[in-house]
């Protein structure tokens, strides 16, 4: 799907829409020329950001290695969107919306009392204080079983 805007040819020169227009009335129409762009550019112009792709490639970029990271939008393989309905993900290529195709969310399989046992006897002091600082209501709930447990006295 394109949406097709209008822009004085100025702005198409120098790249920086500050102004657009979905219908032309009045306008002085030849100073204006009609563009053809993308829900996504679209979405950007009403957002007011200026900086194109530059965005989209700073949050792919933001939590991955220096080996994996992208420079151009083309370099990105999927972008994953919900669904606020359904609650479904689905992921596509940059600029396809046509073809877009679920993705199954792994349930994440959750740390039994052995696992925490193990994970808290293989951490040293400074590690143990940064996963506990970072750790859920529900990891520092599970660790305090454990450490109670590791607490009692064995009976003679």
């Amino acid at each position: 799907m394109k949406i097709n805007i209008w822009i004085k040819k100025e702005e198409v020169l120098s790249g920086n829409i500050t102004k657009y227009y979905t219908q032309i009335k009045n306008l002085g129409y030849e100073d204006y020329v009609q563009v053809s762009i993308t829900p996504d550019e679209f979405a950007r112009l009403e957002d007011g950001d200026t900086r194109g792709n530059s965005w989209i490639i700073e949050q792919y970029n933001r939590n991955k290695l220096a080996e994996e990271q992208v420079k151009s939008i083309d370099e990105i393989p999927f972008i994953y969107e919900r669904n606020p309905d359904t609650n479904k993900v689905y992921r596509r290529k940059y600029g396809d919306y046509d073809n877009k195709e679920e993705v199954k969310i792994r349930s994440e399989r959750i740390a039994d009392f052995s696992d925490m046992l193990t994970f808290i006897k293989n951490l040293n002091g400074g590690e143990f204080r940064e996963w506990y600082d970072r750790a859920g209501s529900e990891d520092k709930a599970m660790y305090n079983k454990v450490f109670e447990k590791l607490q009692d006295k064995p009976k003679k």
